[in-house]
Order: C-alpha cells, then structure tokens, then sequence
C-alpha cells in the first residue's frame, strides 16, 4: 500500500429532516426508499458527524420526502445548515 493513493470514502444517507408538526405517519413518494434516519435538523448533523469522524468523506443523501415541496425543504435545510457545518471535533 505504500506509495499508492488511499481510496476515497463515500457512502449513501437515506435522510428525512422531520418537521415539528410532523404526523406519525407519512405518505412517501419514495416507495423504493430503504429505512431513512429520520429525526429533527440537529440529529440528522449529528448523524452526518458520526459519519465524518468514521472517514466518510463524500455522501450522497437521498432524502425521504411526501412531495416535490417536502423534497426542496430537506434539500434547503441540508444544503444551508447541515453540509456546511464544521466538524464538531473541530477547535473555533
């Protein structure tokens, strides 16, 4: 191994950032989706993070949603919250 470059990590994310108000039971426009981790906007972070000090180094999220409205919310929340997010490891 030495000399030759290491591998990249990537993994797959089935996410759902919950809302508030969110019923127990949703109707899921990804019938095809496997069990998401679903839970508020900090746990999904936190679940992210776990995932960053393991060595994920890129993800591609899919994320479980109702319809197109619920889709782009997740994708908002994710893209201006979540991604950008130093590690929480990380010193200010």
């Amino acid at each position: 191994a030495q000399g030759r470059p290491c591998p990249t990590v990537a993994n797959v994310l089935y996410l759902r950032i919950v809302r508030p108000d969110e019923p127990a039971t949703l109707r899921s426009t990804t019938s095809r989706m496997r069990k998401a981790f679903a839970d508020t906007e900090d746990a999904v972070a936190e679940h992210r993070e776990a995932y960053r000090r393991a060595g994920l180094e890129y993800a591609v999220c899919f994320f479980e949603s109702e319809d197109v409205d619920d889709l782009l919310r997740q994708m908002r929340i994710f893209a201006d919250r979540i991604a950008p997010l130093p590690p929480v490891s990380a010193s200010p």
